[in-house]
């Protein structure tokens, strides 16, 4: 499945429970806008199972505009979401292009599908 592909199923799962429209699309090309933060999805896709997945974080934190990362992990037919704080990984990975997702784990709430808005309101709140 292709990076576009599977941007695309993620954010409207996550747009979905969400209850928004990332059609309409505020001043970040890249973020939509819930509630007063704006959510960036990451997605990547589990191609090899024994090696962790790798999601591209290629961005400067003058340049982020993001509140809220939401790194989608598609495995076979499932879907994992780890939600963290933006301003996390800018002061904790700020100028690496590509993270882990054990390094991602410890600071991340972790939702399935059905999950995923009570994960980034717990996280707006944070």
């Amino acid at each position: 499945m292709g990076d576009t592909v599977l941007f695309a199923a993620a954010e409207a799962l996550i747009s979905r429970e969400l209850g928004i429209d990332t059609v309409c699309r505020s001043d970040c090309d890249s973020c939509f806008l819930y509630g007063n933060s704006y959510i960036e999805v990451l997605p990547t896709e589990r191609i090899v199972e024994q090696e962790p997945p790798v999601f591209n974080i290629q961005w400067a934190a003058s340049e982020r505009l993001s509140d809220i990362c939401v790194f989608t992990l598609k495995n076979r037919l499932c879907w994992d979401f780890y939600i963290v704080k933006s301003s996390v990984i800018d002061s904790c990975f700020g100028g690496i292009t590509n993270i882990s997702l054990p390094l991602i784990e410890p600071f991340s709430l972790h939702a399935k599908v059905g999950g995923i808005k009570r994960a980034i309101d717990l996280a707006c709140n944070l």
